[in-house]
């Protein structure tokens, strides 16, 4: 299957209204030719504009520039429903559980295959490598919540290195979606137990028990460290590779949501009213900072600060490592904000409003709104995949927009981050 090419179709209205606009100022009557050609010339921009996801005002604003957009073929009741980002390829699933592949650099379709069953659910969609014979070889790791498979970058198939694992039934059953490390897909059950399951082969390698159940995502930091926390209140660190326990500490109630991890700092929000900072390497306790409120909405965290939303107090931002202060330091409060939090760039932090559909951006050091920006069109947005000061957006029709940072850096690593950045269902 193929896609109608976007690039085209949104160049041609351009030149169209360049030329309007040439033809306008080329007319010497001032009068009403003039007001004619202007409303032609906003009524062409305005249609071009319709076209984007994100205009390139808004992505300006974003400081951003629009890389490419892509338009996928959904026919009938089909709708796009998940898009997995990576610097490897960007992934689109549908309402049929089919996926297509795009090149990350430009947006052309790369392949469209089936899926996974339309009774599953896919969870994530990974590129890796994985060991044959002498070297390793380019797959696409899926996992569902019944099995883990492989597929070619090349077209999409099924394929692996060992014939007889092409789909690894999961021998414990996800209770959130999974984590990937440079080796395996990493997730949490009902059970409390923390699995591993090779993208080799698809099979289980590792089991943890930590507690009672697992319903927050676990997060990789630096490449070798999961952190997970259960509904009774234990929170752990564990070895990436091999699951082996770093340390575990019991709250006094549970985690439910996923811990965000900066700068050698874990920071968890507990239904028992904290927000607690542990040395990621030791497992000693920093800081606690007691609210009035039961937390569930995920924390954020960056190499100096860390942002807590509080349901009666609003949006907090702390000292990350609580500069020695066991109730931790506060910078600043902004009543409501009970928004995901995007990304942050420098001294500005980006959350999403998914109803309003805008982003708001904050000034880190003292909370206040630097400015919203409408993205009416858009229902998804994550941001930092390919790039530092990226976005990714899409809409259920089908478009996927990619919005490069004005300023190039270096790509990020794919297979994971030192604190959560995009906003997951």
């Amino acid at each position: 299957m193929t896609a109608r090419d976007p690039h085209c179709a949104i160049s041609k209205t351009l030149l169209l209204t360049a030329m309007l606009a040439t033809g306008a100022h080329a007319q010497s009557d001032a009068g009403l030719a003039s007001k004619s050609g202007a409303e032609a010339v906003a009524a062409v921009k305005a249609s071009v504009e319709a076209l984007y996801l994100v205009t390139p005002d808004a992505a300006q604003s974003l400081d951003t520039t629009v890389g490419w957009q892509t338009r996928l073929l959904l026919t009938g009741d089909l709708r796009a429903t998940r898009v997995w980002s990576s610097a490897h390829g960007i992934f689109v699933g549908n309402t049929r559980n089919e996926l297509t592949m795009l090149r990350a650099h430009d947006g052309t379709v790369v392949w469209f295959s089936s899926g996974a069953p339309t009774s599953d659910t896919i969870l994530a969609v990974q590129p890796t490598q994985v060991p044959f014979a002498n070297s390793a070889v380019d797959r696409i790791a899926v996992a569902t919540n019944t099995c883990v498979y492989l597929v070619s970058p090349v077209d999409g198939k099924l394929h692996s290195p060992v014939p007889l694992t092409v789909k690894q039934p999961v021998h414990r059953t996800p209770s959130t979606s999974p984590v990937a490390t440079s080796s395996a897909f990493v997730w949490g059950t009902r059970s409390g137990i923390v699995c591993w399951h090779r993208f080799a082969t698809g099979a289980e390698v590792n089991a943890k028990t930590i507690g009672a159940s697992i319903v927050a995502k676990p997060t990789l930091y630096a490449d070798h460290c999961v952190l997970v926390g259960t509904t009774d209140g234990f929170v752990a660190a564990l070895d990436a590779t091999d699951g082996s326990s770093y340390w575990r500490t019991k709250l006094g109630k549970g985690v439910r949501a996923p811990i965000a991890a900066a700068n050698d700092t874990a920071i968890v929000a507990s239904q028992d009213q904290y927000v607690y900072a542990f040395d990621i390497r030791s497992g000693a306790k920093l800081w606690s900072y007691f609210t009035e409120s039961s937390l569930e909405t995920p924390p954020f965290a960056t190499d100096e600060v860390a942002v807590q939303f509080v349901p009666t107090e609003g949006l907090l931002c702390f000292e990350l490592r609580g500069a020695g202060h066991p109730g931790g330091v506060v910078r600043w409060k902004k009543e409501g904000l009970g928004l995901p939090v995007l990304t942050a760039h420098g001294q500005e932090l980006f959350l999403w409003d998914p109803v309003r559909r805008q982003v708001v951006v904050l000034d880190l050091s003292n909370g206040a709104i630097a400015r919203t920006i409408a993205l009416p069109q858009v229902e998804w947005i994550e941001a930092d995949r390919l790039l530092k000061g990226d976005f990714v957006v899409w809409n259920t029709d089908g478009r996927v927009e990619y919005l490069a940072p004005r300023v190039q850096t270096a790509a990020t690593k794919p297979t994971g981050s030192t604190a959560a950045s995009a906003v997951s269902p």
